[in-house]
């Protein structure tokens, strides 16, 4: 959740004396070149003259030649400080990682100082808030109990809205100032300011009944610490102050306390040009205020006012949000678009006018002016109800993402510039945009913070929007046209999207979305509801509520765990697959009952429901009722399924069964031997006559280089380790420099990013996969294990079909839409359609179904057919669900094409 107080925290950095430094880290002050000495660059530092250090500093740097290593470690010591102090944070992230690899200062005060320096630049960046919690862990090591560390742990978590987190570290850090060595009434009061502002954020984020006492103790809190600040003369600490406590006042209903803190607040700033940044934002709540008041009119006033004076986007873009809500409240809906609208034409013309984007924090404003403004344009629109404003959030939304298009492509080519060549980093941009752009449901791509991070707001954003359509729709049992189209919107162009759509079939999209509160600010996340939106060529958009999310994921996880091991009897499977239907099916059976064919677009946890399985109040099972169910990540790549291009390059069939070969320890930390592999590949390759690649052969080099075959089977050990422990970690380790994925000097990052992402956490087992278990490795099987980030970057264009027949190829990470894993890894790689399987899968019946699916499929049946009619067969020999439910068809449906479609079976 966004914080309704945005200003910016006041933190503090641990210092020591510049004589103290020096003597920490060599014994004493030493003279460069006799050009300054380190005392005088302290001074400098202390002075604020960080611009005129870096020029010295690059003086020095270039004549130093007699420096010791101790001398040179404390030059780098300043110009990171410099670089950090000038927000050049990602230059300082790179030389306080330097020095912490290279061991400086390690286990002394001075080293503490580093790590808390290096995890502010992570923090304040956004960039891994991981590897800063991680760094402030190991300054408490060395320093327990550091009030100042306790802080900045506080900040952070309430950077990733951890409240409760937060309120407890900055509530240990004012328990040891006021028990322990007092520190100055500054520091006191700073602590006090920030336990203030996070149960402010508490109390928004939380309907407990605690709530208002959060508030009332967090505005005594800022009273105390603005007394001290006042008498400090802390000017821009008390403006600070003035703006959590205007808000805080402002929502309690003491209007006229809060307008004359704010009024004398805001003439102070104005009389000093170095908080005229303060005075923005303090005339932001002024008129806030006025507006709590009812006085729109002077509200207006004064932000058009600050229109004319304000120059930076990001406040010019918060100064347009606030004009946008007063004519929200007043129901003039145009005016409203037409304001955002102009918001989010200031970022296109600053990503056009700017060659790069020098800073995070610039990267970051750019992105969150587009998401508001996206999502306030949507919740306008849906509150307006008016056909023909729909047309300004489709022209305001396509200017957008053509933006929003160019700073990606920045950002990732300044991402990737550092050992990948251009070429691989643009085409990286291109498979991006499948995830991050066309589909703005989805989940982020590549793995960079800032898009994860921009992903979720943006998610949120229109989570809230769904949240009224959903809402009206449930109230009213009547989908206006205005839901129609913006529900178009939501999920691509819907004309185009049915285009591709096969002919009586429907599509189900399953989402999730969080009821709103009537001014569209406010979410709740413990209110999560599930719905599922159905689409049809010749039917009005349906709607349909599904339940409370929690009762849903909980029922789902149960069933699905009874039904996938078999822990009880057939009644028990019975009974989960009853419940599921009753859940997920039967609802919607008044709209889909007449359909032929079910596309479903699961979400989260129901991408691990064998759909197929569920037994309708017919008593019969879905399979029966739709002969094809097939799934899509993504509604719009249906857009897409009109026809199949033609592909004459031969299949490729890979089978390993053999993984004790060099690993004489024992299974439990690697992958058994896997003889119905073996079998099932020779089975497969003789049916599309070509030869198969097994055991030795099938390398990880071998499959990863192969290009754009006609099919593409792969009868394997596969593994999605979604444990927090990971028990791969220390299989990685041993590898982890020699995976080709990961390029780069900075090895401590890439675990870091191995470890975070379920790309790296989803793989396929091939030969060698367990030599490294006892340092046998093979240079010819390299590492033995396929990661879905490397399977990301193989060219499978034009491959109709890849099966995967393993345990669990659908898994990954699902939060917000599709999974992230192998499957979808397969398909970013140019795969037409998937066959994945949801569980662990009996290896006598997956042989049998393989075979079968392949006979059918070279007889021209569609592959939802082939697939479907397989199932059916085998299920009169394996009639438990586990055995002939756990594989399903991910992406186009149709017939395959070409070379493999003309293969005689046998």
């Amino acid at each position: 959740m966004k914080s309704r107080y945005p200003v910016a925290r006041r933190t503090r950095s641990v210092v020591v004396s510049p004589d103290r430094t020096f003597r920490c880290a060599c014994g004493s002050l030493f003279e460069v070149n006799a050009m300054i000495t380190g005392r005088q660059l302290a001074e400098m530092f202390a002075a604020r003259q960080y611009a005129q250090m870096l020029e010295v500093l690059a003086a020095v740097e270039g004549n130093a030649t007699h420096s010791t290593p101790d001398e040179s470690l404390e030059l780098i010591w300043f110009k990171a400080r410099a670089l950090h102090r000038l927000d050049r944070l990602d230059d300082a992230i790179d030389l306080f990682e330097g020095m912490v690899a290279q061991g400086a200062w390690d286990g002394t005060r001075l080293g503490a100082i580093l790590r808390n320096e290096l995890a502010e630049c992570y923090r304040e960046s956004g960039q891994s808030p991981t590897r800063a919690r991680q760094l402030y862990l190991e300054v408490l090591e060395l320093d327990p109990g550091n009030p100042v560390v306790l802080n900045n742990l506080g900040l952070l978590e309430q950077a990733e809205d951890h409240f409760e987190k937060a309120v407890k570290y900055f509530r240990a850090a004012r328990e040891i100032e006021c028990q322990g060595d007092q520190p100055s009434e500054v520091e006191a009061a700073i602590t006090m300011d920030n336990l203030a502002g996070a149960l402010l954020d508490l109390a928004n984020a939380s309907r407990d009944e605690a709530a208002g006492g959060w508030i009332a103790e967090a505005i005594q809190l800022l009273e105390a610490a603005r007394a001290v600040f006042q008498q400090a003369g802390e000017e821009e600490l008390a403006a600070g102050n003035a703006i959590y406590l205007g808000r805080a006042l402002r929502d309690v209903g003491e209007l006229s306390k809060a307008s004359e803190l704010i009024s004398g607040e805001l003439a102070a700033c104005e009389a000093r040009p170095f908080l005229h940044g303060r005075a923005t934002e303090l005339r932001d709540v002024a008129g806030e205020i006025l507006v709590a008041k009812g006085r729109n009119g002077e509200a207006r006033a004064l932000y058009t006012a600050q229109l004319e004076v304000v120059g930076a986007s990001h406040l010019r873009a918060r100064t347009l949000a606030a004009l946008a809500s007063i004519a929200v409240a007043e129901g003039n809906w145009r005016t409203a678009l037409e304001l955002n609208e102009k918001r989010l034409a200031g970022l296109a013309d600053r990503v056009v006018n700017e060659a790069k984007l020098s800073t995070y924090d610039d990267r970051l404003a750019l992105f969150d002016t587009a998401d508001a403004a996206v999502g306030s344009m949507l919740a306008i629109t849906a509150e307006a109800n008016e056909a023909d404003l729909i047309e300004h959030t489709l022209s305001a939304l396509v200017r957008w993402r053509g933006a929003y298009i160019e700073i990606e492509r920045i950002l990732l080519a300044a991402a990737r510039t550092a050992g990948a060549d251009v070429r691989a980093a643009w085409e990286d941009v291109q498979r991006s945009r499948r995830l991050l752009i066309e589909h703005l449901l989805g989940d982020p791509g590549p793995e960079i913070t800032v898009h994860m991070r921009t992903s979720r707001r943006l998610n949120m954003e229109l989570a809230k929007a769904h949240g009224r359509f959903v809402e009206r729709f449930v109230r009213d049992q009547a989908c206006t046209a205005a839901d129609s189209e913006l529900a178009a919107l939501l999920h691509g162009s819907l004309r185009e999207l049915l285009s591709g759509l096969p002919a009586g079939a429907a599509l189900v999209c399953y989402t999730h979305l969080h009821r709103v509160a009537p001014d569209v600010s406010t979410v709740a996340n413990d209110e999560k509801h599930y719905v599922a939106l159905i689409y049809q060529q010749d039917a009005p958009t349906a709607w349909v509520s599904i339940g409370d999310a929690r009762i849903v994921e909980t029922l789902v996880s149960t069933a699905v765990g009874q039904i996938a091991d078999s822990v009880g009897t057939a009644e028990c499977d019975d009974t989960c697959l009853k419940q599921l239907g009753a859940l997920l099916l039967d609802p919607l059976r008044p709209h889909i009952d007449q359909a032929s064919h079910l596309v479903l677009a699961p979400i989260g946890t129901l991408w691990h429901v064998p759909f197929e399985a569920l037994v309708l109040a017919t008593g019969r099972p879905a399979i029966e009722s739709w002969k094809r169910i097939t799934f899509v990540s993504y509604p719009s790549e249906i857009r897409h399924w009109g026809s199949r291009c033609e592909n004459e390059n031969p299949p490729a069939v890979f089978g390993v069964s053999e993984y004790s070969k060099f690993c004489d320890v024992p299974t439990v930390m690697g992958f058994t031997d896997l003889p119905g592999a073996l079998i099932e590949a020779k089975r497969v390759a003789s049916i599309l006559g070509v030869e198969p690649i097994c055991n030795d052969d099938a390398t990880k080099s071998r499959v990863a280089a192969v290009v754009r075959p006609s099919m593409l089977h792969l009868a394997a050990h596969a593994e999605y380790d979604a444990d927090t422990d990971w028990k791969f970690e220390s299989y990685f380790n041993m590898f982890l420099t020699m995976s080709s994925a990961l390029r780069g000097p900075d090895y401590d990052a890439e675990r870091r990013v191995v470890f975070s992402n379920p790309l790296f956490r989803s793989m396929i087992a091939l030969a060698g996969a367990n030599a490294l278990l006892t340092a046998n490795s093979q240079p010819a099987y390299g590492n033995g294990l396929l990661t879905a980030a490397e399977v990301e970057l193989m060219d499978l264009r034009s491959t109709q079909l890849v099966v995967l027949s393993a345990c669990k190829t659908v898994r990954g990470r699902a939060p917000t839409g599709p999974v992230r894993g192998l499957a979808t890894a397969f398909a970013i790689a140019g795969a037409e359609s998937l066959a994945v399987s949801l569980w662990d899968v009996d290896d006598r019946a997956t042989q049998e179904l393989m075979v079968s699916m392949y006979q059918r499929l070279l007889r021209g049946e569609t592959l939802a057919d082939a697939l479907a009619n397989t199932k059916l067969r085998i299920r009169k020999s394996f009639p438990r669900a586990r055995n002939w439910a756990g594989f399903i068809v991910l992406g186009n449906p149709a017939a395959l094409r070409g070379r493999g479609a003309s293969v005689e079976a046998p």
